[in-house]
């Protein structure tokens, strides 16, 4: 596990040192699903991989509710999150 406190720059030398010798690399990411995609593919070129992205949906979310309730309607809660990981992982 890995955790970035910042994305820009990305510091894709120490990305692909701690991703060395990982063939899943999961991104859960404080933004639109898939912002990093692009980022993180050509920071760890070179060697197949299969990429998870977890992030805000590309959709209008129209609940209202708590957070904990908005979180649940993206998919953000952690139990979402980790169904999304054992899945990914299963595959």
């Amino acid at each position: 596990m890995l955790y970035a406190t910042t994305v820009a720059p990305l510091d894709a030398a120490g990305l692909a040192a701690a991703a060395a010798d990982a063939a899943e690399v999961i991104s859960v990411e404080p933004f639109h699903e898939g912002t990093l995609a692009g980022p993180l593919a050509a920071a760890l070129a070179g060697r197949p991989r299969r990429f998870l992205h977890i992030g805000a949906p590309r959709r209008v979310l129209r609940d209202y509710g708590s957070v904990d309730d908005l979180d649940r309607a993206a998919g953000l809660d952690a139990g979402s999150i980790r169904s999304r990981i054992s899945e990914f992982l299963r595959g």
